[in-house]
């Protein structure tokens, strides 16, 4: 399980949404720098953290949710100097 941030505008894309016990996370590219993966319940609590390894050539990866109670998440992807590159909401159904 292993992703980073494209360095131009490429967004990764989160489905299936509604989930519920994988969360996919998919690049447009290659990824060629580790991240951070923080999921947040809907009070803004950090319920997960996942950090990621760099692998040539890997532009998909997988998020275990099932052990996460129904209900609305916050997933934010992160570099690692911290900053914040993406923000997207999921339903765990």
């Amino acid at each position: 399980m292993v992703a980073t941030l494209p360095d131009g505008n490429d967004s990764p894309s989160i489905y299936p949404n509604p989930t519920s016990d994988v969360l996919n996370v998919a690049f447009t590219r290659s990824m060629d720098k580790p991240v951070g993966l923080v999921i947040l319940d809907a009070l803004g609590r950090t319920v997960a953290v996942v950090n990621m390894d760099v692998m040539s050539e890997q532009r998909a990866i997988q998020v275990p949710i099932d052990r996460l109670a129904r209900g609305w998440y916050n997933l934010s992807i992160y570099t690692p100097d911290g900053t914040c590159r993406q923000s997207e909401v999921f339903l765990k159904k």
